[in-house]
């Protein structure tokens, strides 16, 4: 090889590094910062379980619960449940729903069930039944009604400001296992979207475990003593279920909805209470409705 050859050939060799350098740098780049969003965004979701589990041990406190081990069980089994979901989501996602196309039956009832669990359907019920406790001057039926509303309104709209900041995509549309996490906003983003509908990039926390949890919880407080809390935890669980079989929601979506459906319902019970300083007043208008919070200052009286 003369002296022109070798200069060619390390030419071309350097070229031909170089390319490869730069094949094999370009994708973990790439891949470490899809990584880092994803493991950023499950920390946070796993610090909101924390929050509100912990929460409910701050109210079993309050109550004088004797058994706080039992309390400190649950956070750390919705901690473990949570961090397990996240691991085999794309999974179970891909067992469960597949269970649709398998047998006609459990595709009817996965979508009678999540239709069922609408915001539509639960608001309907809750409206009809305390119009119905208003007719049969029932208290309890009322009562139960109008916390029922506000729980589903409040937790609602934690539910609604979580999705949103979130930006996790639906099993249905999702561009990578467990479904990719885009942040806060992300349909308004195009890059982002690419001609998705809205409703891709809301798939945490899941609304309908939400909603069903929180009014399970109203019922089952309600009816303490009776097959309530059974039928209303039942129903709830399979409503939630249905989501996944529906390829609407992974099942780290359906765990977090539930406990802030649960502890939602839980805070919304405690600031009603009757010497409650703290209450939370349902309004309905012709265009929506909302929830009014009040807090209420002891006035002392003068000698």
């Amino acid at each position: 090889m003369n002296v022109l050859d070798r200069k060619i050939f390390s030419t071309m060799n350097t070229k031909a590094m170089a390319q490869m350098k730069l094949s094999i740098n370009i994708a973990p780049s790439m891949s470490e910062e899809s990584k880092s969003n994803f493991n950023y965004m499950k920390k946070i979701a796993l610090a909101l379980v924390c929050i509100l589990s912990m929460h409910q041990v701050s109210i079993a406190q309050a109550t004088k619960n004797q058994n706080p081990w039992k309390d400190y069980a649950v956070i750390t089994t919705l901690t473990a449940a949570t961090i397990a979901a996240f691991h085999y989501d794309q999974s179970l996602s891909d067992e469960m729903s597949s269970w649709t196309e398998k047998s006609s039956f459990v595709n009817s009832l996965s979508s009678s069930l999540s239709t069922i669990g609408g915001g539509f359907c639960v608001a309907g019920f809750l409206t009809a039944y305390g119009a119905t406790g208003y007719l049969l001057k029932d208290t309890l039926m009322v009562t139960t009604s109008i916390t029922g509303i506000t729980a589903f309104a409040v937790t609602g709209a934690v539910g609604a400001i979580l999705k949103h900041s979130f930006g996790r995509e639906r099993p249905s549309v999702a561009t990578r296992d467990g479904g990719f996490w885009h942040g806060p906003f992300a349909y308004f983003i195009p890059s982002k979207r690419n001609g998705k509908p809205l409703d891709s990039f809301v798939s945490f926390p899941s609304g309908h475990a939400i909603s069903t949890f929180s009014v399970a919880t109203v019922f089952a407080d309600a009816y303490k003593d009776t097959w309530v809390p059974y039928a209303s935890y039942s129903l709830a669980g399979l409503i939630t279920l249905s989501r996944i079989t529906e390829h609407e929601h992974w099942l780290s979506d359906c765990i977090v909805g539930a406990v802030i459906g649960y502890s939602g319902a839980k805070i919304v019970e405690r600031c009603m209470r009757k010497h409650s300083p703290y209450k939370l007043v349902p309004f309905l208008y012709s265009d929506g409705g909302g929830v009014t919070f009040i807090y209420t200052l002891n006035a002392q009286s003068s000698n």
